[in-house]
């Protein structure tokens, strides 16, 4: 199977954890970072999906507004020949390493007031995304958020998710936790989630005769 994964900064972690993990399984990956872009940026500079099997987005942590229709541009482009994967903006977190973050942003902050304004603007775009792009065709939407993360902690947007080395990047151990949810969350539909709950009722069923 051919794979691309395309996308923002994410995609050098997240992204690069998900290639690991998908070339261990003998696929063919492709990455293609744009670090710093925008949404629309990213789907007006999009790479053809022709020829690929599987495609993994990361969008929308650096746009400046709300893009919801160039994320849906970008998608419905994409999926028109590949199956989709969507991954919107990660939460702004708490800094764990907060000499490494002012390097990265070139500016001095405090690990516990970091960006409380773009935390809560993250939100209400992955809010947005998910909701314009939920009931597209051939796409499926991932949300950091309902990964099954460790070290997990309250965020200044609210949300229960680990603090990161610079406070934006899903990095580290939670990166490759990200990518093992993006990989587990292949081919699960509404017929799997009836096809498990039967099975689960098959084992009851089983379980009970036994007692019996």
């Amino acid at each position: 199977m051919k794979v691309l994964i395309y996308g923002d900064s994410q995609t050098g972690h997240t992204g690069r954890e998900l290639q690991k993990l998908l070339k261990a399984q003998g696929h063919a990956v492709t990455r293609n970072t744009k670090s710093g872009k925008s949404s629309s940026w990213l789907n007006k500079n999009a790479p053809s999906a022709s020829g690929y099997d599987e495609v993994y987005v990361f969008s929308g942590g650096n746009d400046g507004k709300v893009q919801a229709e160039s994320v849906k541009e970008l998608l419905s482009k994409l999926s028109k020949t590949s199956k989709v994967f969507y991954f919107g903006p990660p939460p702004a977190t708490l800094i764990t390493d907060l000499p490494f973050a002012k390097k990265v942003w070139g500016s001095a902050k405090t690990a516990d007031k970091f960006f409380p304004q773009t935390a809560a603007f993250r939100e209400k775009k992955n809010t947005a995304y998910k909701k314009v792009t939920g009931n597209l065709p051939n796409v499926t939407v991932l949300d950091f958020r309902n990964a099954p993360l460790s070290n997990i902690q309250q965020q200044p947007s609210g949300v229960m998710y680990p603090s990161q080395r610079d406070g934006i990047h899903t990095s580290g151990q939670s990166a490759k936790e990200a990518a093992v949810y993006a990989l587990n969350r292949k081919g699960k539909s509404k017929d799997n989630n009836i096809l498990y709950a039967g099975a689960a009722v098959a084992v009851v069923l089983w379980l009970l005769t036994r007692k019996s």
